[in-house]
């Protein structure tokens, strides 16, 4: 998750086992972003609210991409 310094905006980082339905389940939490911001409102004490967006995590990937390469430098 990263926040804004002005706490009006909160990005969301997800990542799904099944990698095929990860962009639909993207879309989903982007629909149901406003239910989650009325949640919070009634829960958190706060001048504002963060509008949330939800972003897929591409650091489990990216750790992968690295672990292959240094894993194949190793070999040779």
């Amino acid at each position: 998750m990263h926040i804004s310094k002005d706490l009006k905006e909160a990005r969301v980082y997800i990542s799904c086992f099944d990698k095929t339905s990860e962009k639909n389940i993207l879309k989903e939490l982007q629909l149901l972003s406003v239910n989650f911001q009325n949640e919070l409102k009634q829960k958190l004490v706060m001048k504002f609210i963060p509008k949330l967006s939800f972003k897929i995590d591409q650091s489990f990937e990216n750790i992968n991409r690295v672990e292959e390469i240094l894993s194949n430098l190793k070999r040779q």
